[in-house]
């Protein structure tokens, strides 16, 4: 294969990485501006792999799709579901709105920065 097929490739994949992750950071910030984050918890379920939806009402991957509760609310969720046993790991964690979105934005950089070394 001749390398100018390899290079046009390479910069579209580069590009389409590039376009993705620029759009999933601009959503984050765009949430981030709309909610107030001071009193927000999200539920994560380590049983389904993802958040609390909002209303207990099922499950979802998006991280703007998850339910939002004051910490009392999470907790009693956490604890109505899993019980105290402090000999196992919890089937649900409580996670700040402010770190989760944090978590994601680091994500976001750091998938950005391996696509630029690739």
């Amino acid at each position: 294969m001749p390398s100018w097929i390899n290079f046009i490739a390479g910069v579209v994949c580069i590009g389409c990485a590039v376009w993705f992750f620029y759009n999933a950071f601009r959503s984050i910030i765009r949430f981030t501006t709309m909610r107030s984050l001071s009193n927000s918890y999200l539920v994560w379920s380590h049983e389904h792999s993802a958040w609390w939806r909002p209303a207990r009402q099922g499950y979802t991957t998006f991280l703007e799709r998850a339910g939002r509760y004051t910490r009392d609310e999470a907790l009693a969720i956490c604890i109505q579901r899993d019980g105290f046993d402090p000999s196992k790991a919890p089937y649900e964690i409580p996670v700040r709105e402010e770190d989760a979105l944090a978590c994601a934005a680091a994500a976001v950089a750091e998938a950005k920065l391996n696509a630029a070394m690739r």
